[in-house]
């Protein structure tokens, strides 16, 4: 860890995917790179990136330019980290220690492992982590000790729960895989929660879900998707004109399935 003198905030974005929009696979990507952008844009803050995975965090050749473009911009990028993908709870006594101790964050990919992110050689403790759509660093950042902030899409928990449903209604689940899901959709569900109410603040894409987390004691608010806008000076008579309604199509999942929960009610 380095220590470098702070002029202005240092804001950390921690994600699971690259900034980039050109190529991109999911909507993550996008995101991250308008908060990145913008952020850097407003002149405010001393910001840094850190990918941060259990799986895949090598750079997509497609996204090189963006990065850079980033960096001239003045992002200083860390890593990136690939983090274990067992939950520092991998054994059935740390399980039962967790489940009696009501720490079921440590069933989470995550959860403890902030410290490897610390490690790193060009850290800096940052006055403050943003998490952008991801729930593993989500886990990881909520015990980092600086000013924790959250923009995040769908809940993990209910992920789970339209996975369960699709399988129930495609009868694929007996008696013993559907009373163990519940088990784990409720330990997830506990889990995800308790450490989302150790954000200062949440943002959330669905008003809903903003709603509930409010509801289960997070500090959560409804904040729209932050998508680019390319196509700001075309007329918007050109769209309705060629609109095509018959025959009326209809789009289904185009993106990545474990990316978006929706994917699984459509």
């Amino acid at each position: 860890m380095k220590k470098q003198i702070k002029i202005k905030p240092h804001i950390m974005i921690l994600s699971g995917v690259w900034p980039h929009i050109k190529g991109n696979k999911e909507a993550a990507n996008v995101i991250c790179h308008e908060v990145a952008s913008k952020m850097l844009e407003s002149g405010r803050f001393q910001m840094s990136y850190c990918v941060i995975n259990a799986f895949n965090v090598s750079m997509p050749e497609i996204a090189g330019d963006e990065v850079a473009e980033l960096k001239d911009s003045g992002m200083q990028f860390l890593g990136p980290l690939k983090i274990p993908v067992s939950p520092v709870a991998d054994q059935w006594w740390k399980k039962l220690i967790a489940l009696f101790s009501r720490r079921l964050d440590k069933l989470l990919v995550g959860t403890g492992r902030h410290k490897l992110l610390i490690e790193l050689p060009e850290f800096d403790m940052p006055d403050a982590v943003l998490v952008v759509w991801s729930e593993q660093a989500g886990y990881l950042a909520s015990l980092m000790p600086c000013q924790r902030f959250n923009y995040a899409g769908n809940p993990d928990y209910k992920v789970l729960g339209a996975r369960a449903e699709l399988d129930l209604r495609l009868g694929k689940l007996s008696l013993i895989r559907k009373i163990r899901g519940r088990l784990v959709y409720l330990a997830v569900q506990i889990g995800h929660i308790n450490t989302m109410r150790r954000y200062d603040l949440m943002w959330n894409v669905a008003a809903n879900d903003a709603l509930e987390y409010a509801a289960k004691g997070v500090n959560a608010r409804y904040l729209q998707n932050m998508w680019p806008n390319k196509v700001s000076n075309v007329d918007s008579n050109i769209s309705k004109r060629e609109e095509q309604l018959h025959p009326l199509k209809i789009v289904g999942n185009v993106g990545n399935l474990f990316a978006t929960g929706n994917s699984f009610g459509l």
